[in-house]
């Protein structure tokens, strides 16, 4: 069958991508990501088929992989980071812009529009899509019998029923943005006033928690009763415990989205292109979401996905769970006052 143009655009890209890769096999790249956030097989997969080893490193939020970046000697080549991040990254000059033409799997006519647009940064392209999700909390409904759907229950929870039993982001964007939603007020407030509101309570509740941490699926295996969690860890716990139920909090919250970039200080792009294109490749891609719990942007995924999947309300809740949500901003992810105030809520 003959090659459509597109086709053949991409077996150049790929060809042109194999020649100007070294042939060291001892080649490795570093890949700073997210608990639970791959599939496995896919990253043997791909050594197997480029000799070159994958080494990832787990971070628990985007300030903390910040951190890293900036020091100039984080030995990252790669950062899966959210929307908001990957746009102060770009801005702070910590990442190379890509070149779709060493993305030949990479096609953008198949992602979905509203997460392609959130990722703007000097029209310039920092990052391409790898996933999405919601951020809300996770609880056991055999030690929590009230059915909290809202952020005040989940805040008034951890004081009385869940008292020593509950878990809260070691995260500014979540740990401050949820308890901003507790007043009603935005999860990206900046606002004074609203800020206090924010630590007032994160600081009362903080003698009444199990942890805080990030690791939302590790926690409620080790028997916590109600966590901050994120959408696939609710999708992992929730496969494994029916009795683990995750919610989109009515008040609203964050909804995000991640992407793979390339770091400034990345020696071997061409291999970091390499495998940013072999997990955008349909089949690849949807291995990763069958392991991870997170719904893919690439829309040429879905069809690839079983119907248990594609019909699970925590991965694709309805529509309606989805108009109080916000995407974080740069702005939120960087601001002074707040990570003083996640400062002073681990220290007390």
């Amino acid at each position: 069958m003959p090659f459509s143009r597109r086709q053949f655009l991409c077996a150049a890209a790929a060809a042109a991508m194999a020649a100007s890769m070294p042939t060291n096999a001892a080649r490795k790249l570093v890949v700073a990501t997210w608990p639970n956030y791959h599939d496995p097989e896919n990253l043997r997969r791909f050594t197997a088929k480029t000799g070159i080893h994958v080494e990832t490193r787990v971070f628990g939020s985007n300030e903390e992989m910040m951190n890293w970046l900036l020091s100039g000697k984080s030995g990252f080549d790669i950062v899966v980071a959210t929307n908001y991040a990957v746009n102060a990254y770009g801005k702070m000059g910590l990442l190379r812009p890509l070149r779709l033409e060493r993305f030949p799997h990479y096609d953008p006519a198949s992602q979905q529009r509203r997460f392609v647009e959130v990722v703007t940064t000097e029209q310039r392209l920092f990052g391409l899509p790898k996933n999405w999700g919601t951020t809300g909390f996770v609880y056991d409904q055999k030690k929590i019998s009230s059915a909290p759907t809202r952020w005040r229950d989940f805040w008034d929870l951890a004081t009385t029923v869940a008292n020593r039993q509950t878990v809260v982001h070691d995260y500014q964007l979540t740990a401050i943005g949820n308890a901003l939603k507790y007043y009603r007020y935005s999860f990206n407030s900046n606002v004074g006033a609203e800020l206090d509101a924010a630590e007032a309570l994160l600081l009362k509740t903080k003698p009444h928690l199990r942890a805080v941490s990030s690791l939302a699926y590790d926690q409620m295996r080790a028997g916590a009763w109600l966590s901050m969690a994120w959408s696939g860890d609710g999708t992992l716990l929730n496969r494994e415990n029916p009795d683990l139920r995750y919610v989109i909090a009515e008040e609203g919250g964050e909804i995000w989205a991640d992407y793979f970039t390339i770091t400034r200080e990345c020696q071997d792009v061409a291999a970091a292109e390499a495998f940013i294109d072999f997990l955008l490749t349909p089949d690849n891609n949807a291995a990763e979401v069958k392991a991870h719990g997170f719904p893919p942007i690439d829309e040429r995924v879905l069809g690839l996905l079983p119907a248990a999947i594609r019909n699970n309300p925590i991965m694709f809740p309805p529509a309606a769970q989805l108009n109080n949500l916000e995407f974080g901003s740069r702005e939120t992810l960087t601001h002074p006052r707040r990570a003083e105030i996640l400062a002073k809520f681990k220290a007390a």
